[in-house]
């Protein structure tokens, strides 16, 4: 993939702000507001971070070959979100 100068730091801060939005509403839903199931996303968000981000590539990268998304610019935000979010939505 022959990327552009401009568009790798166009892809880092799409991911920074697709992580921010998305761990900000978990974190508001999960101290503010009472729904079933909230024990188990709490604990398995916790599991999440026991397991190291690389064991996370192998099913993400199958997935994105089911989807046809390899070498493309939403397949690339897809991974990159996928993986930090666990970690920036941490208690």
């Amino acid at each position: 993939m022959n990327l552009p100068k401009y568009t790798i730091p166009f892809l880092a801060a799409l991911v920074t702000l697709t992580g921010v939005a998305l761990a900000s509403m978990a974190g508001y839903a999960f101290s503010r507001l009472s729904f079933v199931g909230k024990e188990m996303g709490l604990l398995s968000m916790l599991v999440s971070k026991m397991f190291p981000a690389t064991m996370l590539l192998l099913p993400l990268y199958i997935m994105m070959i089911y989807l046809r998304l390899i070498n493309t610019y939403i397949g690339i935000i897809i991974a990159y979100s996928a993986t930090a979010l666990p970690f920036v939505s941490g208690r």
